[in-house]
């Protein structure tokens, strides 16, 4: 993904200033600070994006997402403790304090933006999709007149699935879980025609999860592209700061060629 390089050594030159911002400390600030840990909404399990390795050790963009903020208020990337949450779960959990951050490839929506959460800096942009075993023929959206799909509720896909049955008229059937592994497990045991959720995503269940992944087609299920955004709470806005540049640091170190390796040659230490 091109981010997990450049965590400890780029995000600490960005902190004196961040934290000069204002005088007055945030209080999410405080209580990470006293705390000591980061605590960072994550997904129940997607590889690329969070779930931990075989040694149990988080990876994936929206972990190293984490990893960067916690570098930034605490000098340590791995100050984290991870909460994995449902789609259900996860912006009750920000809202109510439970976690300082939440990147769990969350859609960027005006409903959400409206409801007790801001967005920071999208970190990736995504299309939802459908997946289906390529052995049902169906290549588009338009063709899957009566398709069952597996969806996980509290997400955004719930309103796609809608959306889409009733734009083209194909009477979709969704099949409802409360938490994505009960949703891909139904779909690879064949209780669904289809999966739905992001792109990115998909490509990596159908690597994690598919006995044979050639078996499965990935296509759009609307023309539209979404922004996956870390969220904060509303009302903190230099922890909203805190959060937005440090995800701006990462990116300027990508574009600039800054590896922990070059940093202090970089900076003329």
């Amino acid at each position: 993904m091109g981010y997990k390089t450049k965590l400890a050594a780029i995000c600490l030159p960005v902190a004196g200033m961040l934290f000069a911002m204002t005088a007055q400390a945030a209080t999410t600030l405080d209580t990470v600070k006293e705390r000591g840990r980061l605590i960072c909404g994550a997904s129940q399990g997607t590889p690329g994006f969070g779930a931990p390795d075989d040694n149990g050790y988080w990876r994936g963009l929206d972990i190293e997402t984490c990893r960067a903020v916690a570098v930034a208020v605490l000098g340590d990337k791995d100050a984290v403790d991870f909460v994995p949450l449902s789609g259900q779960q996860r912006i009750p959990a920000l809202q109510t304090g439970e976690i300082d951050i939440l990147p769990r490839t969350l859609t960027w929506t005006l409903q959400r933006d409206a409801n007790g959460i801001n967005f920071t800096q999208p970190n990736y942009y995504e299309y939802t999709g459908f997946m289906m075993p390529k052995s049902l023929g169906i290549t588009q959206v338009e063709d899957m007149a009566g398709a069952s799909v597996c969806v996980q509720t509290g997400s955004t896909t719930e309103v796609v699935v809608n959306d889409v049955s009733t734009k083209h008229k194909l009477d979709l059937q969704p099949v409802v879980f409360d938490n994505t592994s009960a949703a891909r497990q139904a779909f690879f045991s064949g209780r669904c025609d289809a999966l739905i959720t992001d792109a990115g995503a998909l490509a990596s269940v159908r690597a994690s999860m598919a006995k044979n992944p050639d078996d499965y087609i990935i296509f759009p299920a609307t023309p539209y592209v979404d922004a996956l955004t870390p969220a904060v709470r509303q009302g903190d806005d230099q922890w909203m700061d805190i959060v937005r540049w440090s995800i701006q640091a990462l990116i300027a170190a990508e574009s600039f060629g800054i590896t922990r390796e070059n940093v202090d040659a970089m900076l003329g230490v």
